[in-house]
């Protein structure tokens, strides 16, 4: 059974509890677009577009059958979530933003005697 509330996620259809045992880390991340243009005679130059983004990297460990029901309720829902990162320490805590779909990285650690099998969710800041 998880235990404390680490994570709670509000959106249109109410708020998801993720517990300390369901997440494994949170980390502060800034997007920025850029290209890349390559020159045959010296280094390539990046040139940055736009203004850096902020958001969180979550990390779940999907350990407890309800922890990927859940995280794909909040990802088929389609809309701008709101994301209390410190629950315990700070419930007023939060960023609004929305998932990055093409940023979702899954790991599968094999070993003895169970799995153990990490989803990883980019979520970028959508307002302040």
């Amino acid at each position: 059974m998880p235990g404390k509330n680490a994570l709670k996620i509000s959106y249109s259809g109410g708020d998801v509890y993720f517990s300390q045992d369901e997440v494994i880390s949170v980390k502060w991340i800034e997007e920025q677009t850029y290209q890349v243009h390559q020159k045959q005679a010296s280094a390539p130059a990046i040139k940055y577009i736009e203004i850096p983004v902020n958001g969180l990297q979550i990390t779940f460990d999907l350990a407890f059958s309800t922890t990927e029901i859940k995280l794909q309720i909040l990802l088929d829902a389609g809309e701008e979530l709101t994301i209390y990162y410190q629950y315990q320490a700070d419930p007023a805590a939060h960023m609004h933003c929305v998932p990055l779909i093409d940023g979702i990285e899954a790991i599968e650690i094999w070993g003895h005697p169970i799995a153990k099998i990490e989803k990883s969710v980019t979520f970028l800041q959508s307002a302040v």
